[in-house]
């Protein structure tokens, strides 16, 4: 089932500590080296973009659809 149709409530709970994680990953008091930085932000951001379906009522964007047809 694709995750647009679960419940919203659970989705964000669900993704919480994914953005949890990402927000105490960056706000280190020593900051982050640019090696960390790097592996710190393609995280970042799909952790963003997973946010923004759940808010948007849609499907996670790392879930693949079914090719046409199968």
């Amino acid at each position: 089932m694709p995750s647009q149709f679960h419940g919203t409530i659970q989705r964000k709970a669900d993704h919480f500590q994914e953005l949890f994680d990402q927000l105490a990953y960056a706000a280190q008091p020593m900051g982050l080296s640019t090696v960390d930085f790097d592996r710190w932000l393609p995280r970042a951001i799909v952790a963003i973009e997973k946010a923004k379906a759940i808010i948007e009522h849609r499907r996670d964007p790392d879930e693949q659809t079914e090719p046409p047809g199968s």
